[in-house]
Formats: C-alpha cells, sequence, structure tokens
C-alpha cells in the first residue's frame, strides 16, 4: 500500500553506510576484551537496559532484568563508575533496574540521575513535553484500531509498538508516526519493533555517555576507558562514542537480520551480559 510504501523509503533515507562497520556475526565474543586486560584499564561501564539487561518481551511492561544482571551490577558498581541508559523514562528505567549508587539516564539522555540523587533534566527538550503529550493523544487515536499495537507516552517521547501487530499493517503504522513527526516539529528514531518521535534536538546515547564520562573527569577520576552494552539501533550512537577509546558491544538478536554495527565486540544474549559483567567485577576486584 502506499503508506508503506512511504515508510519502506523514509527507512531507506536514514540508511547510512559507515567505514569500518562489521556485521553483528562477525563480532569476536567480548570475553576477549576481558582476557585482553580490559579490567586494568580503569573501565567505566555503560548499559542499556531492554535487549542488553532484560530479554525482549512482547509486552514493555513485563521487562525484567535477566537472572543474575542485577547482583553483577551491583558487584560492578561497587568496583568502578556504572550507568544504566535507557530509552524508558528515568522513573521507570530505575524501577525496574534497582540498584542503587550508580547513574541512570532515561529517555536516551534527556534526564539522569547521579548516583548522589542529583538529578539533571535537558532544558530544551522540556520545551517539548506539551508537544509530546498531544501527539500520543493524537496517535493512539489513529492507531487504535491496530490490534496489537501500543503507543506509549513518556516524558520524553512517544513509542509506537508494533512487534505483535499483523505484518501488513507495520507500514501503517511507520506513516502515521512518521507524519506526526513531520507535523509536530519532532524527530523519529527506530528501533527493535517500535518507532519513536522525541524532541528534535542534537542529543543522543552517545553524547549522554561523553557527558556522564566528562563529568567523572572533572569529579576527579582520571583517566577512565568507556564500555558500552547495547543492542538496538539507537545504541549505534553510543557504540560510535567509545569506539576510538573503549570498548563496543554489542548484545546480539536477530530482530535486524546480520546488520552492520560500530561495535567491536558481541555477547549472544542478556544472560551472556550478565556474565560479563560478573566477570568483570571479579577482575577489578582481584
Amino acid at each position: 500500500d502506499e503508506a508503506g510504501a512511504d515508510a519502506v523509503v523514509a527507512d531507506l533515507d536514514e540508511v547510512t553506510v559507515r567505514t569500518g562497520d562489521r556485521r553483528m556475526s562477525q563480532l569476536p565474543d567480548a570475553l576477549r576484551a576481558l582476557a585482553d586486560g580490559l579490567a586494568s584499564r580503569r573501565p567505566a561501564v555503560f548499559f542499556d537496559f531492554d535487549g542488553t539487561l532484560s530479554d525482549i518481551v512482547d509486552d514493555p511492561d513485563a521487562a525484567r532484568p535477566v537472572v543474575g544482571a542485577t547482583e553483577a551490577l551491583q558487584k560492578l558498581a561497587a568496583r568502578c563508575p556504572v550507568a544504566v541508559l535507557s530509552g524508558r523514562d528515568l522513573a521507570d528505567v530505575v524501577k525496574r533496574v534497582g540498584v542503587p549508587n550508580i547513574w541512570y539516564a532515561g529517555s536516551h539522555g534527556f534526564e539522569l540521575t547521579a548516583p548522589d540523587g542529583t538529578h539533571h533534566e535537558n532544558e530544551a527538550a522540556a520545551a517539548a513535553i506539551g508537544v509530546l503529550e498531544e501527539a500520543a493523544g493524537r496517535l493512539r487515536d489513529e492507531l487504535g484500531g491496530i490490534a496489537g499495537v501500543v503507543v506509549e507516552h513518556k516524558r520524553f517521547g512517544v513509542a509506537a509498538h508494533y512487534r505483535n501487530a499483523a505484518r501488513d499493517r507495520v507500514g501503517e503504522v511507520l506513516a502515521a508516526v512518521r507524519a506526526a513527526g513531520r507535523r509536530d516539529g519532532l524527530r523519529v528514531t527506530t528501533g527493535r519493533e517500535v518507532i519513536e518521535l522525541r524532541p528534535d534536538l542534537d542529543w543522543d546515547k552517545g553524547k549522554t555517555l561523553r557527558w556522564v564520562i566528562d563529568h567523572l573527569h572533572e569529579a576527579g577520576s582520571g583517566a577512565l576507558t568507556p564500555v558500552y552494552l547495547g543492542d538496538d539501533i539507537t545504541d549505534e550512537d553510543a557504540f560510535d562514542a567509545v569506539r576510538a577509546d573503549g570498548v563496543p558491544i554489542l548484545v546480539r538478536h536477530g530482530d535486524d537480520g546480520d546488520r552492520a554495527t560500530a561495535a567491536q565486540f558481541a555477547l549472544d544474549s542478556p544472560a551472556r551480559a550478565a556474565e560479563f559483567t560478573d566477570r568483570l567485577a571479579d577482575q577489578l576486584s582481584g
């Protein structure tokens, strides 16, 4: 259908070919990075939540950290800086992870809390809160008749989840959200069976990560090696941000086929990510 064709063209417009990217299947296991002495390089470790600390589930509200992930995070946080950067609302991701004394960023970094509880919010993004609320209401009206579609209104975003929708209705969902983005001057991003609106600002997980690293440096941390674990297209910004001086690690999956990524290492599941985290904590304590 025409809406579907428009959505496909829009998707192709977003694809950029970058030198140095490799296919997911070609990446070496991240446990090799541990063997190569990562623990001796003073890591600061950043995690995505959905698909990295938690399995991807049909109902986003049912997502929980995989067995062992919370304990591994707590263990690691006692030995080095730890942060969770999520597309979820800040309060939501804090509640789901529940580990104290770490950094949390919600809405792809538009709001953060530091380990001491200090709250930081992007003022320019806050100006879009009303527009996002209106966009969420309109999209619920437009997409409410499509079975399996969930429109999630977040403080700094609107996400349309279509994992449970019929494949012949997906183009309609994509087209509606893209039209809303054009109408309301909002940025459109895509992920694993989700399309999202957010404030049209030059801010993402990569810039959030560098902001946290700068903050740690200013607090006297000394040199740090940033490590980022993520699974989705929105995590590529963070992979890019750590590629030169850190360790970008993809948590593999099959949702996007064998896509290209800026990551340099991979883990095969959130369970393996929890194992990696636990082993790194053990090495740091040694």
